[in-house]
């Protein structure tokens, strides 16, 4: 398995709010034992667990995900979302709040 088999996205619903941001809703899935590839948004970004659980590492600081866990990501920090169980999958709803035109994510891994 590749990166890119660790995680799956489902198409995304884009927004303008208030007329100056865009608002992007993702739905990730992260395989079973995989961890997605380290990365940041230039935005903020807020997770919530829809299903399974694992662990989140944002700038170097790991904390515990479970369903119905929220997580507020600041505006250029590094993360990755680990799943620990190898037999379900880690589900998420990631809410982006983005300037409009700005890159949604760069890879760092």
């Amino acid at each position: 398995m590749g990166a890119s088999d660790a995680v799956r996205v489902e198409p995304q619903l884009q927004a303008l709010i208030e007329g100056s941001k865009s608002l992007s809703i993702v739905h990730a899935v992260v395989a079973p034992g995989r961890t997605e590839p380290r990365h940041r948004h230039p935005g903020l970004e807020i997770i919530y667990v829809l299903a399974g659980s694992g662990q989140i590492d944002i700038d170097g600081k790991a904390s515990d995900l479970g369903r119905g866990t929220i997580v507020q990501v600041p505006a250029g920090a590094t993360k990755a979302m680990t799943n620990r169980s190898r037999t379900d999958a880690l589900e998420v709803l990631a809410i982006l709040v983005l300037e409009p035109g700005a890159p949604p994510v760069s890879m760092i891994d």
